[in-house]
């Protein structure tokens, strides 16, 4: 199975895009920001960096 350079799965990515778009499309912001906040930093190792040098696009 084709993984990604982090040992994820391909197949658990795209699930986790499917879930994003379904909440964005019902309009519920919490769930979005949830689901982000899970998202995001299993697939960018440099993520907690990004997030703590630029704090302004994470709210």
């Amino acid at each position: 199975m084709l993984k990604l350079s982090l040992g994820i799965r391909v197949g658990e990515v795209v699930e986790q895009h499917r879930k994003i778009a379904g909440v964005i499309f019902d309009r519920d912001p919490g769930r979005v920001e949830a689901i982000l906040d899970e998202h995001l930093p299993q697939n960018d190792p440099d993520f907690e960096n990004l997030r703590k040098e630029y704090p302004e696009y994470f709210r």
